[in-house]
Formats: structure tokens, sequence, C-alpha cells
């Protein structure tokens, strides 16, 4: 059986990585908007094919850290929703352990 401390602290660990998670995945998304105003910066003062060809694989880097973004969010909210799970099972299986113990 684990202990009830013990049992908190897991998902008082799990929190915090969701929350590190969503806190990358807010990083990516700052950047992305940087980068476009780098775009922007080189669409007016540079021309031609190798412009256009950087500026494409720029927005490809762009659409893809989005799109990390969100799929951090997403496994975030999915560590959220299975530590609590785990948590409420395990606070169940302690509470039935005390009373076992305990003659109850």
């Amino acid at each position: 059986m684990k202990a009830k401390a013990h049992i908190e602290i897991d998902f008082q660990l799990a929190i915090r990585q969701a929350e590190r998670l969503e806190e990358i995945a807010s990083k990516l998304i700052s950047i992305s908007g940087n980068m476009l105003q780098i775009t922007d910066t080189f669409f007016a003062s540079w021309s031609g094919e190798n412009a256009r060809i950087y500026i494409q694989k720029h927005t490809q880097v762009r659409e893809e850290m989005k799109t990390a973004s969100g799929e951090l969010r997403e496994v975030a909210c999915n560590i959220r929703c299975l530590a609590k799970r785990v948590y409420d099972a395990e606070m169940r299986a302690y509470e039935i352990a005390v009373r076992r113990i305990n003659g109850n």
C-alpha cells in the first residue's frame, strides 16, 4: 500500500509535468509569432526565388510549431485527467486499506 503522502506527491508531480508541457507549448506559440515578424521583415526587403523558398520553409516551420504546441497542450490535458483518475483510485484503495487495518 502506498502512503497517503506518496499518492499526493505523485499527483503533484504529474500536475507539474503537465504545467511544464503547457509552458513549452506557450513558448512555441510565442516563438512562432516572433518568426512571423521576421518573415514579414524578409518579405519587405528581400525578393526573388530564394526569398520565396525561404519564406515557404519559414512558414512550414511556424505551422509545425503551432501543431506541436497544440499536441503538447493535449498531452498535458491527458496527463491531468489520468493523474486525477489514478489519484482518486489510489486514495480509495488507501482508505479501504486503512479501514481494514483499523477493523472497520
